[in-house]
Parts: structure tokens; sequence; C-alpha cells
């Protein structure tokens, strides 16, 4: 049963991701060394996965047969379902259409008809539908389906690119936030889920989806199992799908020079071996010594330069005057 999209990709990514039993070395928001959990280092919004078409149009054919022969509901939701990743979604439309008659409380038909009407192009029945699909289930999508109502908000002309998920980040280098470790913690599982989801059938470029890298970057600087590592790769999947933002510069530029710092960025440690865990991380004083003099000294050299234009400038308009 397709009830949801990517449940059983995400679940089993999960288990392998926790099976890995070793750590990672990163940097911290202020160029400390730190030590990260793998799974969290391999987020789910990072693979990008491609739609298996032959593997939907066998699975649409199989549903199709055994619900012309059983007239099992679910089989011919399952069939509209892959019509929906195989392209034909009109089809799949009149099918959920259909089916809503029959069924006026279930939730995966007005979930997966609100995403084939956007898909489709008509953000407002899309917005109508999954509305009513997160009234039925609020856990719907694993509790995330607030972040597909922004969007559809967002297309539709409700609110601004900017405030897409009303979050704030700040505008300063290192992001800020009001929010508690818990609602981070959730934040990013949300983010996380629906790109893993829209980037099946959103590729580059896309402002929106950028918008939510860009978030969800934000986020990870904060979260306190992340590093900034997993913060950059975020921040390129933001440029990828073409957001184009001045804070998403200074923020990327910043946090690359910080593990520029960090000679052990990256470095996989085994999960038993907590001594030489301690031991890298015992040296963050070094690193933070290190990057605050290189902040330092690229004050001088900007100062420097400063002057030494001056004093051309001057010479400049004195011989000028001559």
């Amino acid at each position: 049963m397709k009830k949801y999209f990517l449940f059983i990709i995400l679940f089993s990514s999960e288990v392998v991701f926790g099976c890995l039993n070793y750590s990672v070395i990163g940097t911290d928001i202020h160029g400390k060394k730190i030590s990260t959990e793998y799974s969290l280092r391999h987020n789910n919004a990072f693979y990008i996965t491609e739609i298996d078409v032959e593997n939907y149009r066998r699975m649409a054919s199989d549903d199709l047969k055994e619900y012309e022969k059983t007239k099992d509901i679910d089989r011919y939701l399952d069939y509209a379902t892959s019509l929906v990743y195989l392209g034909k979604y009109d089809k799949a439309i009149k099918i959920f259409k259909e089916i809503e008659l029959k069924n006026a409380d279930k939730y995966e038909v007005f979930s997966n008809l609100g995403t084939a009407y956007e898909l489709s192009g008509d953000n407002e029945n899309a917005l109508k539908y999954i509305s009513k699909a997160l009234a039925i289930n609020k856990e719907s999508h694993h509790g995330s389906e607030w972040i597909h109502i922004k969007i559809l908000e967002y297309k539709l002309g409700r609110i601004t690119l900017e405030n897409l998920l009303g979050s704030n980040f700040g505008n300063n280098e290192i992001p800020e936030t009001k929010l508690s470790d818990e609602e981070l913690d959730k934040f990013v599982e949300d983010l996380s889920y629906q790109l893993s989801e829209r980037t099946q059938f959103v590729k580059p470029t896309n402002e929106i989806v950028g918008k939510l890298y860009f978030e969800l970057g934000n986020a990870l600087a904060l979260h306190s199992n992340s590093d900034v590592e997993n913060t950059l790769e975020a921040y390129e999947f933001a440029k990828k799908y073409g957001y184009s933002n001045k804070l998403l510069e200074k923020r990327f530029t910043y946090f690359q020079n910080l593990v520029k710092q960090n000679p052990d960025s990256g470095k996989k440690i085994e999960g038993t071996d907590s001594v030489k865990v301690e031991k890298i991380l015992n040296e963050n004083k070094n690193v933070t010594v290190t990057a605050s003099k290189s902040t330092s000294c690229s004050y001088w050299i900007i100062g420097g330069i400063a002057v030494l234009l001056s004093f051309i400038l001057i010479f400049y308009l004195k011989k000028n005057k001559k």
C-alpha cells in the first residue's frame, strides 16, 4: 500500500545509517572541533532520488489488475498514486476524485490528490486538498505537511519567499533562533522529509526548494548534533537550486573559512574509539586561536590595503592639481 510517499525508503535509510557505528569530526559555529553522529551528517534531504519509471509502471499494472479482480479500493488508490509518479496527473486526479466520493474521510486520497493538483499546476485545489488531509491527520507525512501548506500559500501569492516558513534565523554570519532544541530538531526533521519528497519531482533550478535548503542549513548550524560541514552541504544545495541571497553567501563564506581551519574535518572515527575522538577534540584551543589569528590578520591586511589606496589617491590628486 502506497499510503505514504517514500515512507519505506526513508525508514530503510534511517535504519541503515543508524547501524553505522562511527562518529565524524566536524566543526561548530565557533570554529571548534566536535564529534557528530554519522546519521545526521548524511541527512535524507541530501540524497536526491530519481523516479524509477519502470518500477512504477509495473506496480500500476499490477494494482489495476488486482483492483479489477477484487474491487479493493486500496489497490485502486495505489494505482492512481503510481500514475502521479508516472506524470499522468489528470488521469490520477480523476481516479482520486472517484475514490473521494466513496471514502470522504480517507486522508491518503486528499493528500495524494493535493499533490497531483500541484504537479498539474492547479495550486488552488492543491491547497484545498492538502489542507483537508492535514485536518484529518495532523501526522500526515510525519507531521511535516505544514511546510507543504506554506509552499502552496507562497505559490498563490499569500506569503513572500523570504517569509516562506515563518522562521527567523537573523541576519548575522552565524544564524540565530528562538526555537528550543526540541523545536529545532522537529524543524530539521520536517524540512528533511519534505525535501526528500519534493526533490523527486522538482529538479534544479527552483527557488522554493533553494529557499528550503537555505533554511535547513541555518537550522543545522544551530542543531546540537550537527556541524557546519552539514550546513555547508545544505547551502550548496540551496545554490544548486538557484537560491541567490547575500546572507547565504556571507554565511557560506564564514563557515567555509572555519572548516578550512580544521585539518580533521570529515575524519571518521569508529564509535568505540572514544579515546581517539577525545584526543582530537582536545586540540580545540589551537583551532580557535588559529581561526582568531586568521581573522585578526585579515583585518590588518584589509586595513593596510585601505591606507595604501588612500596614499595613492592623495598622490594622484596632488599630481593632477599641478
